[in-house]
């Protein structure tokens, strides 16, 4: 069903090899995006020349137990009973005096999107190690240089339960090896999925949430949506996207396309598609790289990229809409970020916004769990891809979420919907079922 080929004799060990050289090239561009700081603002104690870089950039391996991750089938050997976890990660290693108070004392945790991995943030890391002590970007489980489960080792593996489990679970188990006790938690596209995910079940560990160009916010019954999919799909472009987008979605993966090119084409169409799209990457050193980043996650053995299915419909809008979940969020922040450009629908922030704040009124103050403070930011000079395109404005909006100092800089535009703006009663009922059954769960 899923099929797996490629034209090349490469063995995966090779593979795995040239994607953390990519991933060491992409950690030494994130040094260009660094924040340094005159040495008199540093530590006394700490030996630094006149521009002291304020983080270091390292890249490690987490060992957790395949039996945390429920919906696998058990290790047939004593080998297969662990999995695991790659991140990449960048630490202050400066205090800046009285500056300190000003700073987040949580670390910040990232997921990447659908067929990527956490060296995606590269852009990023840099500039919030000025803020928070540590950075980390993982790998989530069935991507980047992380285990690789196959689909048949997947209990009921075309389900939602499954398809959350594996992430959210290897996730938390990740958290517990590492001993975070309590983190912002950021997800950009399908990691903001999944981040929501994770905040359902184990929300005492999430001070805030970051939600970047999330994907399966909106509620596919909505009719703004549905005239915006009918209007798309009216034109000839969009009949042949779709057309061809629903025929992949319903038989194979983007990876399993990419790994049936040759080597050569592969890695002319990773280096054509990041040219295209990010245009602000005009290195061509960084390009190339990021391009061969892309490409030798995709080449690897396919896992993650299988569970989209089981998440969504082949319209891309998610059978659980994120919409009717944020409302139950045992966490005392959501923050969604679109680019100005992005092809994500802001109005799935905003409604997700305007909903929050009508059922937070409706509250009368007996509920166990209050309904989260949301807000939703516009990132200027940027679409999707808002983390590499503008990493200098997600940073700034960042640091502004978690109650830091952005000094100087401006931060992106807060999007207000109107008070008058009329909501779907559907959409009420179906938030409070979710708080209820939430309730009942967490009881």
């Amino acid at each position: 069903m899923f099929p797996f080929s490629s034209s090349t004799s490469t063995s995966t060990e090779d593979y795995e090899s040239r994607l953390k050289t990519a991933e060491r090239k992409l950690l030494d561009f994130a040094r260009r995006y660094s924040t340094t700081i005159p040495v008199d603002n540093a530590d006394t104690e700490s030996e630094a020349s006149p521009e002291t870089p304020l983080e270091t950039f390292d890249a490690f391996d987490t060992y957790i137990p395949r039996s945390a991750v429920r919906c696998l089938t058990p290790a047939k050997n004593k080998e297969d009973g662990t999995l695991r976890i790659h991140c990449v990660r960048a630490t202050r290693n400066l205090q800046m005096g009285n500056l300190d108070d000003q700073r987040c004392k949580l670390p910040l945790v990232n997921l990447h999107g659908y067929m990527n991995a956490g060296a995606y943030f590269y852009r990023n890391l840099g500039g919030l190690c000025a803020h928070f002590p540590s950075i980390y970007a993982v790998d989530m489980l069935g991507w980047g240089l992380s285990s690789r489960p196959s689909w048949e080792e997947v209990k009921e593996n075309d389900t939602i339960e499954s398809a959350e489990d594996f992430f959210v679970e290897s996730l938390e188990a990740w958290r517990l090896m590492n001993d975070i006790d309590k983190m912002v938690l950021s997800g950009h596209s399908f990691g903001a999925y999944v981040a929501v995910a994770y905040c359902e079940r184990y929300p005492e560990h999430v001070d805030r949430l970051v939600l970047l160009s999330p994907f399966g916010v909106p509620d596919p019954q909505d009719p703004n949506i549905r005239d915006k999919l009918e209007r798309f799909q009216s034109s000839l472009r969009g009949q042949l996207f779709v057309g061809v987008f629903s025929t992949m979605f319903d038989r194979t993966t983007p990876g399993a396309v990419i790994r049936s090119f040759t080597e050569y084409r592969g890695t002319l169409l990773a280096r054509n598609y990041v040219e295209r799209r990010l245009p602000e990457i005009d290195d061509d050193d960084e390009s190339k790289t990021l391009a061969d980043f892309l490409y030798l996650n995709a080449i690897l053995p396919p896992s993650g990229e299988f569970f989209l299915r089981s998440l969504f419909h082949n319209s891309m809008l998610a059978k659980r809409p994120l919409l009717f979940r944020v409302p139950s969020l045992g966490v005392r922040s959501v923050s969604f970020m679109y680019g100005t450009t992005d092809w994500m629908d802001l109005s799935g922030g905003m409604y997700t916004e305007a909903l929050c704040h009508r059922l937070s009124q409706q509250a009368d103050g007996s509920a166990s769990t209050p309904v989260p403070d949301v807000d939703v930011f516009l990132v200027p000079s940027a679409g999707h891809l808002l983390i590499l395109q503008n990493p200098k404005a997600v940073n700034t909006c960042m640091v502004g979420i978690a109650g830091g100092d952005i000094g100087g800089e401006e931060m992106p535009s807060r999007m207000v919907i109107s008070e008058t703006e009329e909501l779907n009663e559907s959409w009420f009922v179906r938030a409070r079922e979710i708080r209820e059954r939430n309730k009942r769960v967490g009881s």
